[in-house]
């Protein structure tokens, strides 16, 4: 156990901590509370339940951000205050920051409530707890009643006796036919827990009734909660019951006034396909499926069109590329013509997934015009989500069908004024690459990956180039470097922009890894040796960095390699500007270490 004296806090810090439990300086305050743990090991156990606890029950006042952080903090307390007989204790605290207007505040001390029901023995259950959540669930204040919907699922599973459980599951049914609908949407927020924790009999007697009067809500900010329920209620009910309760309220749902309603169940709808057995599934949701990828509200469009290839993957095997081609892929050829962008980006992330699923024939008949189409769509994400996934359709027919059209987008997205979607292309040239090959990148690929994105105005775009390259030459070849990358790396060394210089030497030290001895004393020296006498110190100071960089992927540079950079580093080692001189000495001491 950690006393008083185990404490890093002196008696004096820890006085003036909880001083500051009250003081009017917030950012006091918050510092304090968020010492509660070390203030409350410091004190002892004992101090802590008999004068910690009460003190900061006395402290909670109107200030949201500190009550907000005792809320969270609180419950680091549970462990601190003698053990499980003492954790009673922090109930009325709890209680207290339950009822306040902040819902972050309730929602945190609705944890720290759960937590300390866990602790708990049967006893201190039904005289301490168990009447603090009647005190919430029966309060004038919504506010008291919303925190209480939080704490019936753990209040459910902590409780042994079976009668009393039915007292709890009325209860909450009580909750969930309140008047507020801010408490209705609570109480069906944490329905899924109560799901979680009953029995399917219960679940079936009790708790499905909940779910068809949520279902049947006057605000659709209930009844899209109660959309959201469908997977966890057809995981708790038995098969039996699927193709009427679960059937029925797919199809409410799907047809519900409200687009948020829509778009839950579009969320949802593969989570709930996985819990029905596969011939359900197929005759209930790819309907609705299909009437949510052709909904009028762009929102739901673009929901239902990111889940297209795990739905169809979902789909009985069977009939699933006959479904799939005579029913989704219609409606996925008009998302890829839809007139929100945000649809269109959307099904490009997912639709070169279904082509390991539809086979080669079908990928070429029905969805390459897809493919092409949205290579040349206005928005560059569009064509970007499209670049990304081209590994998935190279896997079935190749990229030899997307050449001429891929090439153009690249290019365009290469050229982007947007910087991170410079920056988000240049990460999947490298796969690209890998797909078409050598010739294809050294013809239509290399003027961007070192004219272009190496002499970029953003740091970010010109190390993702580096990056880029290094993996280039990992697929390519040192051959392929030596004969491409090293030449072009050298004419780029001698340009007027220093930071163009800068960039040379960057990518010569991320390459000296992928390459070998020869190659270094051949290509990367010759490089580097002319820029020791560069005007500009914080060039000459990565010469330096760049060859302890070469010695330490290359530690057996002896011999011609090493008297060469020996030479080097001699002259850097006197330089007028001490970094210089600095991170020349280092790379010497590490030549010397290994001569």
């Amino acid at each position: 156990m950690e006393t008083a004296e185990d404490s890093p806090f002196t008696p004096q810090a820890i006085g003036q901590l909880i001083d500051n439990l009250k003081a009017q300086d917030l950012d006091a305050r918050l510092a304090s509370l968020r010492s509660l743990a070390p203030i409350a090991k410091a004190l002892g156990e004992q101090r802590t339940r008999e004068e910690l606890v009460p003190y900061l029950t006395d402290s909670i006042d109107d200030e949201d951000e500190a009550m907000a952080e005792l809320a969270l903090r609180l419950s680091d307390l549970v462990d601190l205050v003698g053990g499980n007989e003492y954790v009673f204790q922090l109930l009325p605290a709890f209680e207290e920051l339950a009822s306040s207007e902040e819902a972050i505040v309730r929602n945190r001390a609705a944890d720290g409530l759960n937590k300390v029901a866990h602790k708990l023995d049967s006893r201190q259950l039904y005289e301490t707890y168990i009447p603090l959540v009647d005190r919430l669930t029966s309060a004038h204040w919504f506010s008291l009643r919303t925190t209480a919907c939080y704490l019936y699922p753990v209040l459910y599973t902590v409780v042994t006796d079976d009668d009393f459980k039915q007292n709890v599951i009325q209860a909450y049914e009580q909750l969930c036919r309140d008047t507020t609908p801010m408490v209705r949407r609570a109480a069906a927020s944490n329905l899924k827990g109560m799901l979680k924790c009953c029995s399917a009999k219960v679940a079936s007697e009790r708790l499905k009734p909940l779910f068809v009067m949520f279902m049947e809500d006057e605000q659709d900010s209930v009844r899209l909660l109660g959309a959201g329920l469908l997977p966890e209620l057809a995981r708790s009910l038995p098969a039996s019951q699927h193709s009427t309760v679960i059937a029925q309220h797919v199809d409410v749902s799907v047809n519900d006034a409200s687009w948020r309603v829509r778009y839950m169940l579009a969320d949802v709808i593969v989570e709930l396909q996985q819990a029905l057995a596969s011939e359900l599934s197929d005759m209930k949701l790819l309907p609705a499926f299909v009437q949510l990828l052709q909904d009028s509200e762009p929102e739901v469009r673009t929901c239902a069109a990111t889940k297209v290839h795990d739905f169809a993957l979902g789909l009985g095997s069977t009939d699933r590329v006959e479904s799939i081609v005579t029913r989704i892929l219609p409606c996925v050829e008009a998302l890829v013509a839809d007139d929100s962008e945000h649809c269109r980006a959307s099904i490009a992330s997912v639709i070169m997934g279904l082509s390991s699923i539809v086979g080669k024939d079908n990928t070429i008949e029905h969805l390459l015009p897809m493919f092409l189409k949205l290579l040349k769509d206005e928005h560059s994400k569009v064509r970007l989500n499209v670049i990304s996934k081209l590994e998935e359709v190279n896997q079935v027919i190749g990229l030899d069908h997307l050449t001429q059209a891929l090439l153009p987008a690249i290019e365009e997205l290469a050229q982007n004024d947007d910087w991170r979607t410079r920056l988000a292309i240049i990460e999947y040239i490298p796969v690209v690459s890998r797909q078409l090959g050598v010739q294809f990148f050294n013809d239509h690929l290399l003027e961007f990956a070192i004219k272009q994105w190496l002499r970029d105005s953003v740091y970010a775009v010109r190390t993702a180039a580096i990056d880029n390259i290094h993996s280039l030459v990992t697929e390519f070849g040192v051959q392929w470097a030596e004969e491409v990358i090293f030449p072009a790396l050298d004419l780029m060394s001698k340009e007027m922009h220093f930071v163009h210089r800068l960039t040379t030497l960057f990518a010569l030290a991320s390459l000296s890894d992928t390459v070998g001895p020869s190659t270094i004393k051949k290509c990367i020296l010759p490089i580097v040796t002319p820029l020791q006498a560069d005007s500009i110190p914080n060039i000459r100071m990565n010469v330096a960095k760049t060859l302890t960089a070469v010695l330490k992927t290359s530690p057996d540079a002896t011999g011609d390699l090493g008297n060469m950079m020996r030479a080097v580093l001699d002259k850097l080692v006197d330089d007028s500007d001490c970094d210089v001189r600095d991170f020349a000495a280092e790379a010497l001491a590490l030549l010397d270490s290994e001569a």
